[in-house]
């Protein structure tokens, strides 16, 4: 299930501004499990950070079907994403716990707190609950746990 997680730590809250986080259950990536909430979670957070920057680029980069399944273009956009914005791009997503802002193993941020510091910062007054954004689709409004 996606859900909507409390932050714990001070460096967490500052990072993303504010006390919660939308997060997935287990890693979304090659080689994981690719729960089909997580994967719609990301999908979602993907696409509305390309249509954003495609409004404000004047690129055309292509969305993602946002299926619930984990594949070549999913993997391509997340790392995309990750050299773009991030500085990691290795193309998975872990779940953090909310209570540290940097991965154990590369001492980077986690990338579920950057895809919901991005999408916070374009889409502000959907981030509290995302089901209210036109974009989410219906498929991911059904897989929350709020």
């Amino acid at each position: 299930m996606a859900t909507k997680q409390t932050v714990g730590s001070e460096s967490v809250k500052n990072h993303l501004g504010a006390s919660f986080f939308w997060n997935v259950t287990d890693n979304v990536g090659y080689g994981y499990q690719n729960k089909e909430s997580d994967v719609l979670l990301i999908q979602y957070f993907l696409n509305s950070i390309i249509r954003f920057y495609n409004n404000n680029t004047g690129e055309s980069k292509s969305l993602l079907v946002p299926d619930g399944k984990f594949g070549g273009k999913t993997w391509a956009k997340i790392k995309w994403i990750q050299g773009e914005f991030m500085g990691v791009a290795d193309g998975m997503v872990s779940p953090p716990n909310g209570d540290s802002l940097y991965t154990p193993k590369q001492g980077r941020v986690y990338t579920m707190y950057d895809l919901n510091s991005v999408y916070k910062n374009i889409y502000g007054h959907y981030f509290m609950d995302i089901r209210r954004d036109p974009n989410c689709p219906p498929s991911l409004i059904s897989h929350f746990t709020v």
